[in-house]
């Protein structure tokens, strides 16, 4: 499902064609400077017979390390783009798997709200029959009505936003269907420690990798600034000539770094030792992120052991509907009773949503 949705994603398709022209961007700038021609006719004032024709041919040339630091420059500014790509897609990815993980949770809760519904419209089609022979109260009645109007409310409800999940993943693929989508939770198992766990996705987070390119950039424009703090040279060739003269030779030339790149090194220094801390600063929280997503996954995987352990000592519905039609319990305890038990059932689809939604958010970097 998720390779057919990468495949078929409109915004990581537009993604990919922007990739490829800030790539062929990175390599602009990156030769020589163009050769400079320059031709000069004079005629002496007042006009005589004489006159000068110059032309000349010239090329700047900077440092020869230069050239090859902003080619390093370029490709590293390439592998930040393919790291926010890759951002990108790890995104969509968690955006993917949360919007799947809702509608197998939507699934589920669909079978218990019919179940509930069920029930409800049984317990008041015999409550109208009872209160037609004169045997139950209005109000009795009413309330077995009203309970049944909910249960089929709650149902309706779960199908609008059971449907929304499904258009979701449609808008996801790219507005094509999908052609298989997986109707059961996946069989995540909870690492048994959180060490071992980090030791799997310290190194597979894409934001930290972005912001690793990122200082690989910084670190070698530190090096193309001290370079471009190196003399520039001028070569070319030069030629003057008029009636009696025809001088013509080789030109050099030789640039004063003095003002231009001033302050240029210091600048990609500070830049570098900023990112440095960015880099080590999302570290940080990358991991406390994952202890904490770790640490509710656990309490929610203890929650659902927990509310399995209640829902099979809780009396099912059929065994309370029998005790409300021998008269063991009143219409009122029913209601109570049969709420706690929906209620269990609510609370444990519930848990295993937000247990799986938290290890997917754990898990998305290993996509």
């Amino acid at each position: 499902m998720i390779d057919e949705i990468e495949r078929n994603n409109t915004r990581l398709q537009a993604s990919q064609e922007s990739l490829a022209a800030e790539k062929a961007g990175n390599r602009v700038g990156i030769r020589p400077a163009d050769p400079v021609v320059g031709i000069n006719y004079l005629k002496p004032n007042p006009r005589l017979a004489d006159h000068r024709l110059d032309y000349s041919v010239s090329q700047e040339l900077e440092f020869p390390t230069v050239y090859g630091l902003r080619r390093q420059v370029a490709s590293r500014q390439d592998r930040v783009l393919d790291q926010v790509h890759g951002l990108q897609r790890r995104d969509l990815v968690d955006e993917a798997l949360q919007t799947w993980l809702d509608w197998v949770y939507r699934q589920e809760n669909r079978q218990v709200l019919q179940l509930q519904r069920e029930h409800a419209e049984q317990l008041a089609e015999a409550y109208q029959r009872a209160f037609d022979a004169g045997s139950v109260s209005v109000l009795e009645r009413n309330r077995a009505r009203v309970f049944a109007q909910n249960a089929q409310q709650a149902v309706a409800l779960n199908e609008i936003e059971l449907e929304g999940s499904w258009y979701e993943l449609i808008r996801l693929n790219g507005g094509q269907a999908l052609a298989k989508v997986p109707q059961a939770y996946p069989a995540w198992d909870l690492p048994p420690s959180f060490e071992q766990w980090f030791s799997q996705v310290s190194d597979r987070e894409a934001g930290m990798h972005v912001l690793e390119a990122e200082l690989e950039v910084l670190r070698t424009e530190q090096q193309l600034a001290t370079a471009m703090g190196l003399p520039n040279i001028s070569l070319g060739y030069m030629r003057e000539q008029d009636i009696e003269v025809d001088f013509r030779g080789f030109t050099l030339g030789l640039s004063l770094p003095l003002w231009q790149n001033r302050g240029r090194a210091q600048h990609a220094r500070l830049k570098s030792r900023a990112q440095q801390s960015l880099l080590e600063d999302a570290g940080q929280q990358f991991e406390l992120q994952q202890r904490h997503l770790y640490q509710k996954a656990r309490a929610l995987h203890q929650q659902l052991r927990a509310l399995r352990s209640l829902l099979a000592e809780s009396q099912e519905p059929q065994l309370l509907r029998s005790a409300l039609d021998l008269g063991q319990i009143s219409l009122l305890d029913y209601f109570m009773e049969l709420g706690i038990y929906y209620d269990l059932q609510e609370k444990l689809v519930t848990a295993e949503r937000d247990y799986y939604m938290t290890q997917a958010a754990m898990r998305v970097s290993l996509y």
